[in-house]
């Protein structure tokens, strides 16, 4: 199962997906399924949890980066965070040559961190 989280740094939003067959191979991928991944506390919580453990470099706050980081990731059977990656980033302030401020290694770090 592929999950997408697009991580705002001024308003955190999400939308998953997950599998629900516990038998199905780990090597399996679903794109959609019955029953999606929840997180505990459920889509708001998720929020929350970004939004508490997002560490915003203080570069990008000075120089007045912000965006949106566009995040895919899977979730496995016992609900494990693998394989984070940037899909897309869209930061305002910054040109295609210019450094992103770790803005994209912020997003991969909540989300790699986050609790099953």
């Amino acid at each position: 199962m592929r999950l997408v989280a697009i991580l705002v740094f001024i308003i955190c939003a999400a939308a998953s997906f997950a599998q629900n067959d516990s038998t199905a191979s780990e090597e399996e991928v679903f794109q959609f399924v019955e029953e999606r991944a929840k997180f505990p506390g459920g889509d708001a919580a998720f929020a929350q949890y970004i939004a508490k453990n997002l560490k915003y470099p203080e570069l990008a706050k000075k120089n007045g980066i912000e965006g949106k980081v566009y995040v895919s990731f899977t979730i496995d059977t016992s609900g494990l965070v693998s394989n984070p990656e940037i899909m897309q980033k869209r930061l305002s302030g910054l040109d295609s040559t210019q450094n992103d401020y770790c803005l994209g290694d912020c997003a991969i770090d909540v989300i790699a961190k986050s609790p099953r």
